[in-house]
């Protein structure tokens, strides 16, 4: 038994630094992550290595919740996941998109606000694979973990903007009619 057990940690070592390759090939942080744009690339490499592997089903569907402490990003690697939020008086989650291969969410976590929470919870789908990046104490932001926050904390304030701009503009367009 103890020689099974053995044997199986270089492969899952290998699956693991197989998927950490393909973000890196795929340069997803960098693109779909604003705040890890001006990185440069073995710093990346650096905070990739500190991802670590999940998995989540049926049985375990609930990957961030809404309202918990952000304190982690996910790239899917595999599956769907679901993103909800509960908004209204009601408070009941509903479903505002689903995302797949290679998309990142949590991305709250990269403010590094203490206590700041997740507006949305994920939720697997099916049968899903995803590189978790734990952010509270993660030794490889380094000196850059400023940036980080300022990068990320622009990118929240724009995406707010052009959401309000959206909103403003619908309700414009419905009181002209």
């Amino acid at each position: 038994d103890v020689v099974e057990a053995k044997s199986s940690v270089p492969k899952v070592n290998s699956i693991l630094q197989q998927q950490r390759d393909r973000i890196r090939k795929n340069e997803v942080l960098k693109t779909k992550v604003s705040a890890f744009a001006s990185l440069s690339d073995d710093h990346l490499n650096s905070i990739i290595d500190t991802m670590t592997f999940e998995e989540h089903d049926d049985d375990n569907p609930l990957i961030i919740e809404q309202g918990k402490v952000a304190d982690r990003l996910y790239v899917v690697l595999a599956g769907e996941v679901s993103i909800m939020a509960a908004t209204g008086t009601e408070g009941w989650p509903t479903e505002k998109c689903r995302i797949g291969e290679l998309e990142v969410f949590g991305n709250e976590a990269l403010l590094m606000i203490d206590n700041l929470r997740y507006s949305i919870s994920g939720i697997a789908c099916d049968d899903v694979q995803l590189l978790c990046l734990t952010i509270a104490n993660n030794p490889m932001f380094g000196d850059k973990a400023q940036e980080i926050v300022e990068a990320s904390r622009k990118q929240r304030a724009a995406d707010i903007t052009k959401r309000v701009g959206k909103q403003l503009a619908m309700k414009f367009r419905a009181s002209r009619k």
